[in-house]
């Protein structure tokens, strides 16, 4: 059976089999994703999507810790765009091209980069009454990072020994993803204009 859930002290466990993961990009359930990236190296994303490694890692053991600090990114359209940042309980941040809709402004802070085909969020949250929360970038219909942090219990994420290096904004990788992104949108647009 390639799905089975059971039952545990704290809710249900999905244990999922998939013979390979090379065919596949992410896997996302209800408010959870999981991406495919052996030995660290993502696909690149199209306009739209989230740049998964900048939030690495995407489980955080954070016992005796009362805050944490999360990056999320994503490559956009810069004329026409939506984000939405929330925990599993309640919307934190949403905008859209035109600015902030909704959040706190000092929080809900965006940085552009690159031709404003890159944004960056940063956030430092603090730990509520959970035992455990869930933060969601949203850049669309099951387009998603998220990151679960686990205020009871201490330890590494999977990922972390393969992934373990944090990459810096002005990566030479993410340039190029997004410079890719806005040169077809220019081509686009160029052809649009000439139809």
């Amino acid at each position: 059976r390639p799905c089975l859930i059971t039952k545990i002290s704290t809710g249900f466990a999905a244990q999922i089999k998939i013979s390979s993961v090379t065919e596949h990009k992410v896997l996302v359930f209800d408010e959870y994703s999981t991406f495919f990236a052996p030995n660290c190296l993502f696909s690149d994303p199209s306009a739209g999507e989230v740049i998964p490694e900048v939030s690495l890692p995407l489980s955080r053991f954070m016992k005796g810790e009362n805050e944490v600090h999360i990056t999320f990114a994503a490559c956009i359209d810069p004329s026409s765009y939506y984000l939405l940042l929330e925990d599993s309980v309640e919307t934190i941040c949403e905008w859209e091209n035109t600015g902030l809709r909704y959040g706190d402004e000092q929080f809900c802070q965006l940085k552009f980069q690159y031709e404003y085909n890159l944004v960056w969020f940063r956030g430092n949250f603090r730990r509520k009454n959970e035992e455990r929360n869930n933060y969601i970038f949203w850049t669309g219909l099951l387009r998603f990072t998220s990151i679960s942090v686990d205020w009871m219990q201490t330890g590494n994420a999977p990922e972390d020994e393969i992934c373990s290096i944090d990459p810096p904004e002005n990566s030479g990788r993410l340039l190029s993803i997004c410079d890719g992104i806005h040169a077809a949108l220019m081509l686009i647009l160029l052809l649009g204009l000439n139809c």
